[in-house]
């Protein structure tokens, strides 16, 4: 099992906070092909009857009814009534959840299941709000230097928390401390005790599709921009080369049956674009997938034209393979050292950063 954890909002758009638990092994085990583990003992179950729901896949499908299990929701308003409401009700479930761990959940037939919890899917502002983390992305230190990762030590002294290279110092720390000082409310849960901060996991929804998709949506855009994709005679500027690109968006959603919901152009106020360095789009995560395969046609067709220099050829075949993953490597860091003659200027708009 896992624990998910997470902010929403009423029909009336007020803020409500939501725990539920979800279960790791997946209801369409057999529309799934076991995967190629090289391993000596495979970590997934490896017998021959896809219909067994032993068979370990993740559940990620269907309705969130049958993904996900409501255990308790409040709306936000209730903090000025009771400050501690969130973190009371999460020991209270944690610590019955960690019994049923530890004793089992005997069934109608006898048999005693034990369940495991693998971990406390959560974006960052509920891991800050529900572990009084005293190491977090809100410990950025802007003059002084402040560890600011609850995986590690990056943002101390020496600990440079920028270094995005294979042997930077703060992969030597990573689990090394807690970062809290009070126990959190999962503390009870069985788990792996010399790596306790290892429960919380990245939520991969805010970290892919909220967040570096939307990066590199705005940083590729405005790329494409400076490369003159979007040129016509006439008004060339910022703002008339995002209408641009919003309209060809549109065509290709008009084409392929997709459709934008959350915002209604690009501008340079939705592109964070104005005095940002670099500039991310504010859209939704289910746009910013459909906005991701917009770039990988439009990529494409550019590559078929003609006039483009090996390097411009190389970038915009790295803008294509996005949706792939292959390209990600590439287009992460490399992109500060691709550097067009002549648009340092757009270079320095348009760096990916992760």
């Amino acid at each position: 099992m896992t624990m998910h954890g997470d902010g929403g909002r009423t029909q009336k758009k007020q803020p409500l906070e939501i725990f539920s638990l979800q279960p790791v092994l997946g209801l369409d085990t057999a529309s799934h092909r076991m995967g190629m583990c090289r391993c000596e003992t495979s970590a997934a179950y490896g017998g021959g009857d896809w219909c067994d729901p032993a068979s370990q896949h993740l559940n990620s499908k269907h309705s969130t009814y049958l993904t996900h299990f409501l255990v308790f929701a409040f709306p936000s308003k209730a903090y000025l009534e009771f400050p501690n409401i969130l973190t009371g009700l999460l020991k209270e479930v944690m610590d019955n959840f960690a019994s049923a761990c530890e004793k089992g959940i005997v069934t109608q037939s006898g048999d005693t299941w034990y369940p495991a919890c693998v971990g406390f899917k959560l974006d960052m502002e509920w891991m800050v709000k529900v572990g009084s983390l005293t190491r977090s992305y809100q410990n950025v230190g802007h003059v002084n230097q402040k560890p600011c990762c609850h995986e590690c030590d990056a943002g101390k002294q020496l600990i440079p928390f920028e270094d995005v290279t294979d042997c930077a110092c703060w992969i030597r720390t990573r689990w090394a401390t807690v970062p809290w000082q009070t126990m959190p409310p999962w503390a009870s849960i069985p788990f792996d005790s010399g790596k306790p901060a290892k429960i919380l996991r990245r939520d991969a929804f805010h970290v892919f599709r909220l967040g570096i998709c939307r990066n590199f949506i705005g940083s590729t855009v405005h790329l494409l921009i400076y490369m003159g994709c979007f040129n016509e005679a006439g008004d060339n500027g910022q703002a008339a080369c995002l209408a641009r690109a919003f309209a060809n968006l549109n065509l290709f959603c008009s084409a392929n049956n997709m459709k934008i919901y959350s915002i209604r152009g690009f501008t340079v106020a939705n592109m964070h674009a104005a005095r940002n360095a670099f500039p991310w789009l504010g859209c939704k995560g289910a746009d910013s997938i459909t906005i991701l395969k917009w770039i990988r046609f439009y990529a494409g067709l550019q590559l078929q034209q003609n006039g483009w220099s090996l390097t411009e050829k190389k970038v915009l075949e790295w803008m294509g393979s996005m949706d792939t993953g292959s390209g990600w490597g590439h287009l992460v860091c490399p992109i500060a050292v691709v550097l067009f003659k002549g648009l340092e200027t757009a270079m320095h708009t348009s760096l990916i950063i992760v």
